[in-house]
């Protein structure tokens, strides 16, 4: 093998599902590390550099060598099994021929690139347009966003490229191009803007347009090219964003809660004369928080003030959040959901600070997330992996909400990233565990997380404590997102070492076995959560935890979720949040519902957490250990009280030895009296991967 020639040793699915293109890898030269080409725009190999994402599944190549300064190598999956090689113009034609399989005929999007990789400019416009109008069924807005980010903007990027003003091409990274109306208004251009990268810009971009007729009608009058530089605030008003409480909710907020310096924002109650000034007079960026279910209020604001844009911050709980019967209005919306962190006025708050700080952030970076109508979510983790949790419990709301959570932005708490990063190694017993990154879960679950990197939002999430958010898109999945969804199961697990088969990632209903170092599993996918959760507290004497190997993936799996199922089909349901902290070699049916129960800490009765805590007790009879004062637990789980007047709870877990050690309070009250709930005892009990073990323990002075 010559100097500059490489072997090609696989093909890469960074997707996970064998369909669409894939990575060569290849090795030789000085490197024994896997390698991918750099290509030049020319399409030839103008480098071979290290492979910096090792966790995609690889697959099978066939024999090939490539060369340096050679044609570059693509691969393209149409199923397992199924892969073109294209290399200069071998392959070419095969790709050609297939591009109207059903497989891509389903799928616009895909068939563009395979258009990209053709160079047939015709074929990719007219997939774009039927990829236009597919979207525009759920959406125009969100059709119109992917369509100038998607199409126009690179189209306008290789015009530039094109150009022989070196000044014009040096704004190839960093234009953006957008339709409005009759204009084609073109962003990112930086503060100063010579006369000659004025003229590129706009040559620029009546070429784009003239390529794009097809995806873009002309108007009547042809088109119009604006460029816009960033905002300039005017001196006397220095606020990094105006913001119009527009409903009587909201505006109850200016006086529920103190609104603290960072975002620096103009609050304003009412659409008076102060609000007008800001309008007319500064091009301060505009948002109106308003009720998610009164979609007029923001409707009236956009009518009063058609001259300039207004982002919507829409207040509601997470079902209402994402309500199909609610039709988009034109406008950008983030979406804060109500309930969670902290509650009410000052969390809501909360939301709202951080919903500026995202888009102020969004708008100066631009970074590759288009959504115009999101959903905000924030999360605070906990236990030895806070960031794990964080992001697998974002990921397990947004499913629950019916969303695709791949089709988001993550935003991490920056600030506090170093010292997890330094304390990581410290809260973990086993090597492995220890060699991971604090954003491991992250990759596992998102595949290519976009994460936002914003000043603003770093010093909100700071302050808020908040380990991770999440923007989302507002729309809904589809039934491909199914399979993503057991991808990204197959790459959490098995970034934690368990050996994964999987009968046909393409059905919905087919099985996922993991098999660990003491415990194998079955796992069923559900694609939404389970109705009407019922269980009979005599039935929870009869589960045997440890006999438990099948396991159904459904969302946060809350209590009576888990209850209702395990009674019912003798199935566990987990969460994301579960399967992070579950490592192939030592987990057992016992960790997992160890699991579950270090996120039931809370000092608030509830039936379904009480009869889960009682569950585990009983576990002790069948395999464990009770002392003579923890016998009093197990009398008060066969009292007909428990779950009534009788509550356990959880108030603190920590590991020991591989073991969960959790601090149990029972509580006693006749709610419909008005009596407050008492402390009136407790008790440790000791989860390990093969017992349970209950023994009795003075918490009355805990509160």
């Amino acid at each position: 093998m010559s100097e500059g020639t490489r072997k090609l040793i696989g093909l890469a699915d960074p997707g996970g599902m064998s369909l669409g293109f894939l990575v060569p890898l290849f090795i030789g030269g000085s490197s024994n590390a896997p390698l991918v080409q750099r290509i030049s725009s020319s399409g030839t190999i103008e480098a071979f550099e290290a492979y910096e994402v090792p966790d995609a599944p690889t697959l099978e190549a066939p024999p090939r060598e490539a060369l340096l300064g050679g044609s570059a190598v693509h691969a393209f999956a149409f199923g397992k099994g199924d892969v073109v090689i294209v290399e200069g113009g071998t392959g070419r034609d095969e790709l050609l021929a297939r591009i109207d399989e059903p497989v891509l005929h389903a799928r616009p999007m895909l068939a563009m690139e395979v258009a990209e990789l053709l160079g047939m400019h015709d074929l990719k416009c007219d997939l774009a347009s039927r990829a236009h109008a597919l979207m525009r069924k759920a959406s125009d807005e969100t059709a119109n966003t992917w369509r100038d980010l998607s199409v126009l903007t690179p189209e306008l990027r290789r015009a530039l490229e094109r150009s022989d003003q070196r000044a014009s091409t040096r704004l190839v990274a960093t234009v953006v191009a957008r339709i409005r109306r009759d204009v084609v208004e073109i962003l990112g251009v930086g503060d100063e803007l010579s006369r000659s990268q004025l003229s590129g810009l706009r040559t620029a971009a009546f070429e784009a347009m003239s390529r794009l007729a097809t995806l873009y009608p002309p108007p009547t009058d042809g088109w119009r090219v604006h460029v816009r530089k960033p905002a300039e605030r005017k001196p006397h008003h220095q606020a990094e964003a105006a913001v119009l409480l527009a409903s009587t909710r909201a505006r109850g907020l200016a006086r529920a809660a103190p609104w603290p310096a960072v975002p620096d924002l103009d609050i304003h109650t009412e659409d008076g004369n102060a609000f007008t000034r800001v309008v007319e007079e500064t091009e301060t960026p505009l948002f109106v928080v308003y009720d998610a279910d009164k979609p007029e209020v923001m409707r009236k604001a956009m009518g009063d003030w058609t001259v300039r844009e207004m982002h919507g911050i829409a207040l509601a709980s997470a079902r209402a959040s994402v309500d199909r019967n609610a039709s988009p209005g034109p406008w950008s919306s983030t979406h804060v959901p109500t309930a969670g962190i902290g509650g009410g006025a000052r969390s809501e708050v909360a939301g709202i600070r951080l919903a500026v700080a995202v888009e102020l952030d969004r708008a100066e970076q631009q970074p590759p997330f288009s959504a115009r109508n999101g959903v905000l979510m924030r999360s605070r983790g906990t236990g030895p992996d806070p960031e794990a949790d964080a992001w697998a419990t974002l990921y397990d709301r947004a499913w629950a909400m019916g969303l695709a959570p791949w089709r988001a932005m993550l935003i991490p708490n920056h600030g506090a990233r170093a010292k997890r990063r330094a304390a990581y190694s410290a809260d973990y017993s086993s090597s492995y565990a220890s060699e991971r990154e604090p954003e491991w879960a992250a990759h596992a679950l998102f595949h290519e997380p976009v994460f936002l990197e914003g000043a603003m939002t770093a010093r909100v999430m700071a302050e808020l404590q908040t380990t991770g958010a999440l923007l989302i898109d507002r729309e809904q999945r589809t039934e491909d997102d199914l399979g993503r969804h057991r991808a990204s199961i197959t790459r959490l697990l098995e970034r934690q070492r368990w050996g994964i088969e999987d009968d046909d990632f393409r059905r919905p209903d087919a099985r996922l076995i993991a098999k660990g170092g003491r415990a194998e599993f079955q796992l069923m996918v559900r694609p939404n959560g389970i109705l009407q959760p019922e269980w009979k507290q005599s039935a929870l004497f009869e589960i045997d935890l440890t006999t438990v190997d099948r396991l159904l993936v459904s969302g946060p799996a809350p209590p009576g979720e888990v209850l209702s199922h395990l009674a019912g089909s003798g199935e566990l349901v987990v969460g994301m949040r579960d399967l992070t902290t579950i490592d192939a070699a030592s987990a057992t049916p016992l960790t997992i519902v160890a699991a579950q129960l270090r996120r039931q800490v809370t000092g608030l009765p509830s039936s379904a957490r009480t009869h889960l805590v009682a569950l585990v007790a009983i576990q002790a009879l069948k395999v464990g250990t009770v002392d003579d004062g923890g016998r009093d637990l197990l009398h008060l789980v066969e009292g007909s009280a428990l779950g009534r007047d009788v509550h356990l709870a959880v108030t603190s877990t920590r590991m020991v030895d591989g073991a969960l050690i959790a601090r149990i309070k029972v509580m006693d009250g006749i709610k419909a009296r008005g009596t407050r709930w008492r402390n009136i005892g407790g008790f440790v009990m000791s989860v390990s991967p093969d017992a349970v073990s209950i023994a009795s323990a003075d918490l009355t002075g805990d509160e």
